[in-house]
Order: C-alpha cells, then sequence, then structure tokens
C-alpha cells in the first residue's frame, strides 16, 4: 500500500512541476536557439539499471559552429556566427544572478 501512494504521488509531484517549469524550459530552449541557431538539445544515449540503454536530453552548454560537416567548438564573439555579437545567453545569464 505505502508503496503505491509514494508512486502516485511522485507521479503526481513531478507532473504538476512539469507543467509549471514548461515555460521556462521553453523560454531557456529558445534563448539557446537564438544564441548559436543550432539544435539546443543535446541527446546521449546511457547505460543505466541491469544495463538497459535510455536517451538524456540536456540542454546544450557548448556553442558550435559546422564547418564542412566538422564540429569544432567556437568563441563567443566567432566571425562566423551571425549572432554572436548581437546576443551573448552567457552574459545574460550573468547579470541575472543573485
Amino acid at each position: 500500500m505505502y508503496k503505491t501512494i509514494k508512486r502516485l504521488f511522485d507521479i503526481l509531484f513531478a507532473l504538476v512541476f512539469a507543467i509549471i517549469l514548461s515555460p521556462l524550459i521553453c523560454l531557456v530552449l529558445l534563448l539557446k536557439y537564438l544564441e548559436d541557431l543550432g539544435n539546443p538539445v543535446y541527446i546521449s544515449e546511457r547505460v543505466g539499471f541491469r544495463k538497459k540503454t535510455f536517451k538524456l536530453y540536456k540542454v546544450r552548454s557548448m556553442s558550435v559552429v559546422n564547418m564542412n560537416y566538422i564540429i569544432q567548438q567556437h568563441q563567443i564573439n566567432h566571425p562566423l556566427h551571425p549572432l554572436a555579437r548581437s546576443f551573448d545567453l552567457q552574459s545574460w545569464m550573468s547579470c541575472c544572478k543573485y
């Protein structure tokens, strides 16, 4: 009985917070997309319990430039990036720290 109630509480708690935080998550994904016009989500396959693989979705934190199918890390003010000087998520986020 306890495990059933706990499982139900966990699912409801996660669902409520997913609904509450979804606008913030969408805003972060939009800002990351505007920062370097790439896919804002990084997908990684991980090995979990009993060696079962699963996909982990993360907001990408490293800026990239695609040059002839070679993905390279670049600086915020990289000359090949059209919006690099007009929008900088890292400096915007640092000004909002308390």
